[in-house]
């Protein structure tokens, strides 16, 4: 009787204990499949630094090949600064820092735990190149209004000590204005890419014909075109897309703009622009000095000029086609470059038709 009464509790604490267990396997792949769906690298360790559990991006961002889980840390873990926080938090201090993984950069948050520490691995390297580009821009804009703001300063200088004869008067107010404009180019386009950058609102796309676009920018720089004695040709016919029409008009003005500076005289700007299929293609080529492909990954950068005395001496602000690459990001285009130098340049930019 007592034994079937033993037997009889036996199999009722086997099935809760069997109940517990599927219960724990259950939770177990549902923490599994929650961590696995992370973009987030999540890497837990036990008290003697074995791993007790890894996502498949903490594996991925590691370089981990094959199962870690039960690996000692030192052989998942190689980075240096990794390991001195691991052994912090397992003191029982937290701490987080920003750490350079597999060419990326991550926020690393270390926290002790009653079993052993938990490593949580952030992706902010997009934040963090932002971060770095901003730090840059305001180096490069304090630098490029310094420029001709010195400029200025010192010719004032010279006329307000009567240092300058009458004849050489003309001369000096002519330095003062061609540098008072250079500072006024460059201050508007600050603003405009500042416009660009920090704009959370859509862009309201409308029906426009980008070849009278492209005629309009190119009569409006007629006469920097006849004064450096280079011939621009516009397309004559029509293409019609859903763009946001000023902000056409700012590409094609830009990369008609820079045809002419960059070229030599009786040189040729020609834009071209044609409907393909599902997308419009729009080119601007010219027959200028060139760049050299190892500059070509460089000229959309902000502030950065291939010739940088040219361009002083042309009142460019190195920020031209850095607002192209923004309106084309905006349509959701692409842009490409082909230069050789002597020869010319053409950017060629791709956009759907909506």
């Amino acid at each position: 009787m007592r034994r079937r009464i033993f037997l009889r509790e036996f199999e009722e604490q086997n099935r809760e204990l069997q109940k517990q267990l599927s219960e724990v396997a259950r939770e177990r792949a549902l923490i599994d499949a929650i961590s696995g769906s992370m973009n987030e690298g999540l890497l837990l360790l036990d008290k003697e630094g074995h791993v007790s559990s890894v996502n498949q991006s903490a594996r991925s961002i590691l370089s981990v090949h094959g199962n870690p889980v039960g690996r000692y840390v030192l052989e998942v873990v190689r980075n240096v600064e990794m390991i001195k926080r691991i052994e912090t938090a397992n003191a029982g201090t937290g701490s987080d820092t920003a750490l350079e993984l597999a060419g990326r950069i991550y926020h690393a948050i270390f926290s002790p735990t009653a079993d052993g520490v938990l490593i949580l691995l952030l992706d902010i390297t997009e934040r963090a190149n932002a971060e770095k580009r901003r730090r840059e821009f305001s180096a490069n804009v304090s630098h490029e209004l310094k420029t001709p703001l010195t400029t200025i300063s010192g010719y004032a200088e010279l006329l307000e000590s009567g240092m300058v004869g009458p004849a050489d008067i003309p001369e000096a107010a002519g330095k003062i204005r061609h540098e008072t404009m250079r500072l006024i180019a460059l201050i508007e386009d600050i603003m405009r890419l500042s416009e660009l950058d920090e704009s959370e609102s859509p862009v309201e796309f409308a029906e426009c014909d980008l070849c009278e676009i492209a005629r309009g920018a190119a009569e409006n720089l007629t006469r920097k075109a006849s004064d450096a004695g280079v011939t621009v040709t516009a397309p004559s016919d029509t293409v019609t897309v859903n763009a946001s029409r000023n902000m056409m008009f700012e590409l094609f003005y830009n990369l008609i703009d820079n045809g002419i500076k960059y070229n030599r005289p009786r040189g040729k700007v020609n834009v071209a622009v044609v409907k393909e299929a599902e997308k419009v293609r729009m080119s601007v080529s010219d027959t200028g000095i060139g760049i050299d492909k190892k500059y070509l990954d460089r000229i959309f950068e902000r502030f950065y000029r291939v010739d940088k005395s040219r361009s002083k001496a042309t009142g460019g602000t190195g920020l031209g086609l850095s607002i192209v690459k923004h309106i084309v990001a905006c349509h959701h285009g692409t842009i490409h470059v082909e230069s050789e130098p002597g020869v010319g340049t053409t950017v060629d930019i791709e956009i759907t038709v909506c």
